[in-house]
């Protein structure tokens, strides 16, 4: 998650140092219903691309359910 969170960091800084924009930043690696509730706690993301996971309504059911607590 540290990883993630100073990438994210990263991309906010750098558009707001060259465009004086603070842009939301999606996350698109292997978001699933396992870790999509370590996902969801890092403040920089704000959403989500669900891939694989998306095909199984089940699981796209719990990454919903995390996501919007």
């Amino acid at each position: 998650a540290k990883e993630i969170k100073d990438t994210a960091n990263f991309i906010i800084d750098t558009a707001i140092n060259i465009y004086n924009y603070k842009p939301r930043v999606l996350y698109g690696g292997s978001v699933n219903e396992k870790n999509i509730a370590e996902l969801n706690k890092i403040e920089e993301i704000s959403g989500f691309l669900v891939g694989g996971a998306s095909l199984d309504i089940n699981k796209i059911i719990k990454i919903k359910e995390v996501v919007e607590k």
